[in-house]
Formats: C-alpha cells, structure tokens, sequence
C-alpha cells in the first residue's frame, strides 16, 4: 500500500483497560508481516501477575517467531482486617470510651464482636472484604476518573525511502521513455535487455 514518496504503510491497534490488559497489533500490508503483543493477568488481578506473548510472522517468507513472558509486580499492602474494622466503624474501636480509660483497644474490639449476631458478623465479614479490596484497587488506580479501557487504530509510514532526491520509476514512465528512445534510437537496445532480460520490471 504505497503512500506519497513510495513509503510502505504499517496498520496499528490495541486495546487497553485499567486492569493490567494490552494488546497490540501491528500489520503491513506490502510485505504482509503481522505481530501481536499481548499481556493478560492470570487470576486476580490485585496479584499482580501477568502472562505475556510477543509474536511476529509472515505467511508469505514463513518467518515466525514468538516469545512468551511471566510478569510478577509488587501488589500493594492490603489493609489488615482490624484496620478495616476500624475504618467501617469510623474509627469507634481505636478509641477507649470515656470514663474508662483502663479498657485496651483489645478487650473493646472483642466486646464489640462478641456482641454482634451471626447475621452481623456475616455482614461485617463481607464489609471487612469489601473495604480491603477497594484500598488494593484504590492503589492500582482503579478508581472513579480512572481510565477504565481503551482502543487504538491508526498508521504509521516509513518515510521517504529515496533520500538521494531522484524520483521513483513507475511502468509507465518507462513506457513513455521507451517511446521517446524509438524515436531518437541510440541506447533503446541496452535499456530493454536490462528492462526485460534482468528483470526490473516483473
């Protein structure tokens, strides 16, 4: 697919989202050479491990090639269950009521569960989980404002391919010369045994 100064072009796409996805893709459609890049989180996606492919082929040279990868980043530090209470509660149990300063936030933590039903404690498990998995996201930037995907398409050209300034010969060109040479004669003969016998015009 020429462009203006007989450059190549090269498709380009991808897809991203907020939760460590990408994918990228590239084609040319003058040499019919595609790649693939790919990364995907395996599981969870707050544990922070990635499973990658890099891939490159042409069906027409039989050039392959791939290479497949293993990320492992640093997850952020997930609130323990006491600070996540502490949270949900507004901060209630870190703090001793007044006019008993003696009871330790131990003893008040437990006298708070200890006073709850099966249904709360089953609620309040679910809060615990809740709060834990939000401030994991909340530094993974997964929250509101946040990009949550993306898509991409577009084109990139090699450039001039002809830096020396002299223009490019297309068939018709050389037909128009030709006729010229049929004309005027001197040189018509060498110019169509390397035109026709080597070949530079298929």
């Amino acid at each position: 697919m020429p462009v203006p100064g007989g450059s190549p072009l090269t498709l380009e796409g991808g897809y991203r989202n907020v939760y460590g996805t990408r994918v990228g893709g590239t084609y040319d459609p003058l040499t019919k050479e595609a790649g693939v890049n790919v990364q995907v989180p395996i599981g969870d996606h707050q544990r922070q491990l990635f499973f990658g492919i890099d891939a490159t082929g042409n069906p027409e040279t039989k050039n392959w090639g791939a290479k497949l990868s293993l990320t492992k980043k640093i997850a952020p530090r997930t609130p323990t269950a006491g600070e996540a209470i502490n949270a949900i509660t507004g901060g209630a149990l870190s703090r001793a009521p007044q006019g008993a300063p003696g009871v330790i936030q131990t003893d008040l933590r437990n006298n708070f569960m200890n006073s709850l039903t099966e249904e709360q404690l089953l609620m309040l498990n679910q809060g615990v989980k809740q709060y834990q998995r939000e401030a994991v996201d909340q530094a993974l930037g997964i929250r509101p404002g946040a990009e949550k995907y993306g898509l991409e398409l577009g084109f990139r050209g090699a450039g001039n391919q002809n830096p020396t300034g002299s223009s490019q010969v297309t068939p018709g060109l050389l037909n128009e010369a030709l006729s010229d040479l049929e004309q005027k004669e001197p040189g018509k003969e060498q110019l169509d045994y390397f035109i026709k016998e080597r070949g530079l015009i298929q």
